[in-house]
């Protein structure tokens, strides 16, 4: 049987955790069709992880994740799924913070958690400065 015939038989009859980046690793370094057939058997029976080499769709499904279930599902889906660790998460992802109020919130306070959560959407417009300002315009606040 040819390797690239022992490539689809291993792919289709198990089910390897994080197999985009085990592929997307082991073709960086330039492997052989027969090297790849080695990985997949390994990772198969537990004795290779990939490290790194997550995507954005990794980032925010982990994050989704401990905002839902807490780091205990979290850490039992990185275990079993190969999802990034919250300290991962936190090293390749801004996390806005909001700033509490312990009364009726004051403009700035206000303006300051509209900033956190939404000024990287302003930043990728062709005008930032005119868009932005024209938004402060036309708040109510």
């Amino acid at each position: 049987m040819s390797d690239h015939k022992r490539i689809l038989m291993l792919l289709s009859s198990n089910d390897v955790a994080s197999v985009r980046r085990l592929l997307a690793a082991a073709l960086r370094r330039g492997a052989s069709a027969q090297t790849i057939c080695t990985i997949l058997t390994r990772a198969i029976s537990g004795l290779y992880v990939p490290r790194g080499g997550f995507v954005q769709r990794d980032l925010d499904i982990a994050f989704l994740v401990k905002s839902i279930g807490g780091l205990r599902l979290l850490y039992a889906l990185q275990r079993s799924h190969g999802i990034p660790s919250w300290r991962t998460v936190g090293r390749n992802t801004k996390i806005p913070r909001l700033l509490p109020s312990i009364a009726a919130p004051t403009s700035d306070e206000i303006r300051a958690n509209i900033t956190a959560f939404f000024w990287s959407f302003c930043e990728t417009s062709s005008n930032t400065y005119t868009n932005w300002s024209s938004f402060w315009q036309h708040s109510y606040v």
